[in-house]
């Protein structure tokens, strides 16, 4: 699915819609919102979603990341899609050479960029709002929400940090659970962790580990 703003009239028009993938409800005051599903058709409890009204075009992602959000316009359309290809197909936009090194050395382009000069990528927590002004303009400003409340850090104690942190780690995955898992373990702490997290605190019995070397 990607959605197209037109910046100049306010006019939104969602094309190969992807009912799938997309859920789509209509909300007071002329809202549509669009939240991406899960793969087992359920929304998250951060899933990425876009809302748009005649005035404005919200976009957001997620803190996981899970599911990409990516934009690009031209000044008079803005288009929104968690695929870059539809975008750059639209805007008949040019490779970024500066962004493919980058993947071929490095295996990721630099923040928010693509492999297209003029689709963005939506970061981790960030929220874009796309606003018509009143000559027919349009403005962005961005939050970035990825950011720790105070009482999290609140306390000096070694001990109620690590079981903070561990409840934490607990709750991420027991929402992303199935009744059979599997870890890509590099050895690190991360898929340590995981591991650990599916094995022992959600007493998970199917779970593998895949790993492999270079």
């Amino acid at each position: 699915m990607y959605l197209v703003f037109n910046l100049l009239q306010g006019s939104a028009d969602t094309q190969t819609a992807d009912s799938t993938r997309w859920q789509v409800s209509a909300q007071p005051g002329n809202l549509s919102v669009y939240r991406r599903l899960h793969d087992d058709a359920g929304v998250g409890p951060d899933a990425s979603r876009i809302e748009v009204n005649a005035q404005r075009v919200i976009v957001e992602r997620g803190f996981s990341g899970e599911h990409p959000l990516y934009f690009g316009t031209n000044g008079r359309i803005l288009i929104v899609s968690d695929r870059n290809q539809p975008i750059a197909d639209r805007l008949r936009s040019a490779l970024d050479l500066k962004a493919c090194y980058e993947f071929i050395y490095f295996e990721y382009p630099g923040k928010e960029r693509t492999l297209f000069g003029e689709v963005t990528e939506v970061m981790n927590g960030q929220r874009l709002e796309f606003t018509r002004t009143s000559d027919s303009r349009s403005s962005v400003a961005s939050v970035d929400r990825f950011v720790l409340p105070k009482d999290e850090i609140a306390t000096r104690d070694v001990g109620d940090l690590a079981r903070q942190l561990r409840n934490y780690i607990r709750k991420a995955h027991k929402v992303r659970a199935k009744s059979v898992n599997g870890v890509l373990l590099s050895g690190g702490i991360d898929s340590q962790v995981m591991a650990i997290t599916l094995a022992r605190d959600l007493g998970l019995a199917d779970t593998f580990a895949t790993t492999f070397s270079v």
